[in-house]
């Protein structure tokens, strides 16, 4: 079944159910600092911690991780000096927790099981995960995308374990999806090719949105205008590699 171009919205809004789009608020912006009652003149533990990977990351995304000090983190977030050891036990195990933060928000691991265990054909499925991540990867937020965006083209140290526990499941997820609407197996090679594909402009669109190069752009195009490209581009190529699947196992 291919997707019906007509339907296309000007805004971007993601196709998940009310479940889902109520889990997401919960795990945006606005749950990294909640605003728990203190108990006894004192803070709780988790709001600490929300409060200490919000302001780290923020600090991260802009200087890096090498130049962040644990004090300065403390600095920032008006906690004891010894908070970030007491709460993550280093900076390292810190900087994984603003990391696998970062993944979260870009695509929650339960959202995207959400949508693919959805009863919707795979075609509308993985266009409700672009339309998702849409939303967020050209989002406002002023620290995560900056920072994935510094992590990929800088790899630390603590790259490796965010992608094995938090993006490999995801990639996996959506790898299945793409089998199940192509029909190639999940060892073909083609299937990756068309992932690529399929997933890189939105890659690119990440890393340049706060790119200075922008400003040398031959034509100045609205975030609406290039959403709704970017999601007619992905229908399309979707649309052809399905086609194309459809002729080589006919």
């Amino acid at each position: 079944m291919n997707i019906n171009e007509t339907q296309l919205q000007t805004r971007i809004q993601p196709e998940a159910d009310n479940a889902s789009a109520q889990k997401k608020r919960a795990s945006n912006g606005q749950a990294r600092m909640p605003k728990t009652p203190a108990v006894n003149g004192r803070e709780d533990g988790q709001a600490t911690k929300a409060r200490i990977i919000d302001h780290a990351g923020r600090l991260f995304a802009v200087q890096g991780y090498d130049k962040t000090t644990s004090k300065e983190i403390c600095t920032a977030a008006q906690v004891n000096s010894a908070a970030v050891n007491y709460h993550f036990g280093s900076r390292e195990a810190l900087y994984e927790a603003v990391l696998g933060e970062v993944q979260h928000y870009l695509m929650d691991l339960a959202i995207l099981r959400d949508i693919a265990d959805s009863d919707a054909p795979p075609d509308k499925r993985l266009l409700s995960i672009v339309d998702f991540f849409l939303a967020q990867a050209l989002s406002d937020s002023d620290w995560h995308i900056k920072l994935w965006i510094r992590e990929v083209l800088s790899p630390s140290p603590m790259m490796h374990r965010v992608i094995t526990s938090s993006a490999l499941p995801k990639f996996s997820l959506i790898g299945s999806l793409l089998s199940d609407y192509l029909g190639y197996d999940m060892a073909d090679p083609r299937l990756y090719g068309c992932y690529i594909s399929l997933l890189s402009p939105f890659a690119l669109t990440a890393i340049m949105q706060h790119s200075p190069l922008l400003a040398h752009a031959p034509i100045s195009i609205s975030r609406d205008t290039y959403t709704t490209i970017l999601r007619n581009n992905f229908i399309c190529q979707l649309n052809a590699f399905k086609h194309r699947a459809d002729e080589e196992q006919s």
